[in-house]
């Protein structure tokens, strides 16, 4: 049986199963050697399977990260509560996150209901805090100025 080498691999491996067809006492050995390689193949094929997959979550996470980026240069320069916020993206799914309110005017009507989900979808815990509270770490996440925050914080909660 002629077969073309393209690496010694193969070769070992037919060269084990002729020595183990002409062995006697040593089967049990050149077996588990066997069994050890083709193990170690399947392995290395099993990383290779998964290596697209991971390939395709860093761009996710890079996309992500650049869209976000944009987001808080954007959402760092508005000047009125009515200004149009930049949605944060997920670095879990690569898209925006819905519940992002569309302007601090929104984002200052939301209530516990609302701002609890949305601080989970942006990484944060909400723990035990009060809408003001949650609210201001929303605005903090989406970088909205503080001084744009303030001016509608009064009489909130």
């Amino acid at each position: 049986m002629t077969r073309t080498n393209r690496n010694a691999e193969p070769s070992d491996l037919e060269d084990m199963i002729g020595a183990l067809m002409a062995a006697g006492d040593e089967k049990d050995t050149l077996i588990e050697d066997l069994k050890t390689r083709l193990s170690a193949a399947e392995a290395r094929l099993d990383a290779l399977k998964n290596r697209p997959a991971k390939h395709v979550e860093l761009d996710r996470l890079q996309l992500a990260t650049q869209a976000n980026s944009l987001a808080y240069s954007r959402n760092v320069k508005i000047t009125a509560d009515t200004d149009r916020l930049s949605p944060i993206y997920s670095s879990e799914t690569g898209e925006p996150i819905a519940l992002c309110p569309k302007t601090v005017a929104d984002l200052m009507k939301m209530d516990a209901s609302e701002l609890k989900p949305l601080l989970e979808a942006l990484g944060t815990l909400p723990l035990d805090r009060t809408d003001q509270e949650m609210r201001e770490a929303v605005a903090n996440h989406m970088c909205v100025p503080s001084h744009i925050l303030a001016l509608n914080s009064k009489g909130t909660d």
